[in-house]
Formats: C-alpha cells, structure tokens, sequence
C-alpha cells in the first residue's frame, strides 16, 4: 500500500479514500443549498471550500514534524485548547439554535474549539498513557487518567453540547484498551457510565410521555432516594476496604470495588437527572417514538427516513431529491447529510459511501497494528476511535437508530471546525503511518 521515496512514504489507498470522501462531501453541500430556480447554490459551498484549503495546509503542516514533537508539545496544545473552550463560555455564539454555545465567532469565521480540543486531549493522553506503560493496570493509575478528560470535558458540557461530550467516551475507552488496562476496569467503567447515563434516559422518558408509575421509575426518578442508597452502599464499600486491613485477603477489597461503582453511578445520574434540559428529553422520546409529535421535534427524524427510502436503488439523481431541493428535510447539510446523500443516490450509492469509509477505517486500524512504538499506535487508536463514534452515530441518527446528538458525519457535512479538525487528524495517521519506516 505504501510507497517509498526515500524515507517518504504515501499510502496512496488511505489518501484516495480521504479525497473521495471529501469530493463526495463538497458535491452533497453544494447539493443541498442549491437553488434550482437561481441556478445557484448557497455560499455554504464556497465556505466549505475556503475550511478545504486551510485543512490542507494544515495536513500538510501535521506531517511536515514527526508527532513525537507534538507529544512534546501536548501540554501547550492542551492548555491551548482550555482556553480557547474557556473562551467560549465568555464570548461565545449559539449559531444552532437549542441554547448550545459552542463557538467563537471571528467575524465572518465561526470556530468551534471543542473540536479542535479531541485531538490535543488525544495526544496528551497518549503520552500519559505511553509513560505509564504496564502501570495503566493499576486501578489507581486507571481512575488517574481520567483526570485528563474532565477539564475539557466539563467545559463543552457546560455550553452544554452533549454529542460532542459524548465522542470523548469511546476515545478514551479505545486508548485505554490498546494501553494495556485490564478489560475488568474497562468493564467496570461501562457499568459506572450505563448507571449515570441510562438511568437519566429512563427518566427522561417516563417523564416526557406522564407514565410514571411503577415503584422501580419512581425510585430511579426521585433524586434524594438515589443519594440515599448511594450513601448507604458506599459505607458498606468502606467497612469492607476496613476489613481488608485486618483480614487482608482479596476477597473484601474486589467486593469493596465492586459496589462502589454503583454509588457512584447513581450519583452521576443525579446530577444528570438535575442538568437535563427538556428539549434533550423530548429527543429522547422523540428517537424511541417519532410519530409522537410528526410536526415538531419528530419531524426531522420522519423526514429523514422518508428521504432515504425514497431514493430507493439507484436513488432519485443528483440536484434532483425532492425532500432535499423543496428543503422538506432539516439540517439536510449537517446533521442529515446522509439522507440528502441516499435521497440522490439510492441504496447503492449510500453503500459505495459506507464501503469508503469501511475502507478508511480498515487502513487505519492498520496503522495502529503496524506503527513503530506504543505513542503511534495510542495517537491513531483515539482519532480511529473518534472517526467511528461520528460514523456510526451520524449514520444512525439518519435512519433512525440512534437519537440526535448532532455529531457531523466526518469529510461529508458542512462545517469548516469539523473538516479542518479531521485533515490534520488524518495528517497525524499519515505522520504514524510514514514514520514507521524511519530509523
């Protein structure tokens, strides 16, 4: 796959595969904001292009330095990146709508540093990770690196944007996983994120539809109970670590671990539970049952669906997706670029776009199999993680399998922070990729 040129090697099926994607991305914008009365699209194409070339030039910068400097530099881009989402609880804009504020406005450029900020929380915690080495499975060392996430985590909470909060789970589990942590603490870390995310979910959505009722809902839903068996749970926990000084066998001390997951679970549910704004509840409900509310906040989903199924085989013809053109279908160039997609397209088109990024996917599992040391392949490991949590949610949310997070499908909708984010996220599994055959 790779050709050498000197000490300069180009895997020419992973660039083909990126160009693709980004030609079929910029043919799908231009699609969707086009006039067919004017004869013109809108100016979110020529943007589109305008984010293209500053990517590249970024692309081109990434693999120009071998990314053992940028390890070198992870706190600076770190802290960088703090900043920056620092900046935008203070002078941020809501360009969506939602009261999502998640982006700085340059006059007639809006960045969003939340997307930025996945790749320099990657690299950071690939050179964390990479120092530790066999310490990761040490219980404490595992919770440890969680203290890199929470910073930016926290921050794009607060804006509050929870799709992009979100992509930082699979990121770090995936990382985590090749670092060499025990798949037990990995397991334990699921249970602790199915406790605090499920439960509020549940809530959400008994309470959205009025059928609370059952004493099961009504424990979940009511808040002093759940601190209450918290508390309670977490003293048994403690007797237990207290007993394991005098009895010292494992026995007490994995029980002890063992419950204080739930706990503390239940108290991110709480405060889940607290934070859970309505219009997030009704997409809850909305994704389990559209047909709920067809003219609001169902809408998008129905439509969506309808766009994909009428596209049928060979789909309906480029410029030519009546759901598309007579703008039936919302956020048609961002959140449900996949339907305009399918809508043109048709069935075969929509698999060519899945086999592409198959295709992406496979060669960069590949890099991570094949990079020169333990730094290359965690740095790969977050951004292939990364790229697939948006693939599968995107694709998801447009057929209706998953709820809407509004996570940009990667190379294909519109937005300069996303297409720029993933170039020289690319650049760095190139700079792994090239940088193998270095001695």
């Amino acid at each position: 796959m790779a050709k050498n040129r000197g000490n300069f090697h180009i895997d020419w099926v992973f660039l083909l595969t990126v160009l693709c994607l980004i030609i079929i991305g910029l043919f799908t914008i231009y699609s969707t904001g086009y006039n067919q009365k004017i004869q013109q699209t809108e100016k979110n194409f020529y943007l589109q292009l305008v984010w293209f070339a500053i990517g590249v030039f970024f692309f081109l910068l990434t693999i120009s330095t071998s990314y053992h400097k940028y390890v070198e530099w992870a706190m600076y881009l770190y802290g960088i990146g703090l900043v920056l989402l620092l900046a935008v609880l203070v002078i941020g804009k809501g360009i969506k709508g939602g009261g999502v504020r998640s982006w700085l406005v340059l006059g007639p450029v809006n960045f969003q540093p939340s997307e930025i900020m996945k790749l320099f929380t990657i690299i950071i915690m690939a050179k964390f990770l990479n120092v530790l080495g066999s310490e990761i499975k040490n219980l404490r060392n595992f919770f440890i690196s969680f203290i890199i996430v929470l910073p930016p985590l926290g921050l794009i909470l607060i804006q509050p944007d929870f799709g992009t909060a979100l992509v930082f789970a699979p990121i770090c589990l995936a990382m985590l996983f090749i670092a060499g942590a025990k798949v037990s603490h990995i397991g334990s870390l699921l249970t602790l994120s199915g406790l605090g995310v499920g439960i509020p979910l549940i809530v959400a959505y008994y309470k959205e539809t009025g059928k609370m009722t059952g004493w099961l809902i009504q424990i979940l839903a009511n808040n002093n109970i759940l601190i209450t068996i918290s508390v309670v749970l977490s003293i048994i926990a403690l007797i237990a670590f207290m007993i394991n000084f005098f009895v010292r066998t494992r026995v007490f001390i994995k029980f002890a671990l063992a419950l204080v997951i739930i706990p503390i679970g239940f108290s991110s549910a709480v405060i889940i539970n607290s934070y859970l704004k309505p219009y997030q509840r009704k997409r809850i409900v909305i994704f389990i049952d559209p047909e709920r509310d067809y003219y609001g906040a169902g809408f998008n989903i129905i439509q969506s669906k309808i766009a994909i199924g009428s596209g049928g085989l060979t789909g309906k013809g480029y410029l030519k997706g009546p759901q598309n053109q007579l703008s039936f279908l919302p956020e048609k160039r961002t959140d449900f670029v996949f339907s305009s997609f399918g809508e043109e397209w048709g069935f075969i088109g929509s698999m060519l776009l899945m086999g592409l990024y198959f295709l992406l996917i496979y060669r960069g599992v590949m890099i991570i199999y094949h990079a020169r040391d333990m730094l290359g392949s965690l740095i790969a490991t977050g951004i292939m993680g990364m790229f697939v949590f948006h693939i599968f949610i995107n694709i998801g949310m447009a057929t209706g399998m998953m709820p809407v997070t509004g996570l940009p499908l990667p190379f294909i909708s519109y937005g300069g922070s996303s297409l720029l984010t993933n170039l020289i996220a690319i650049g760095l599994l190139f700079n792994i990729e090239m940088r193998r055959y270095v001695h």
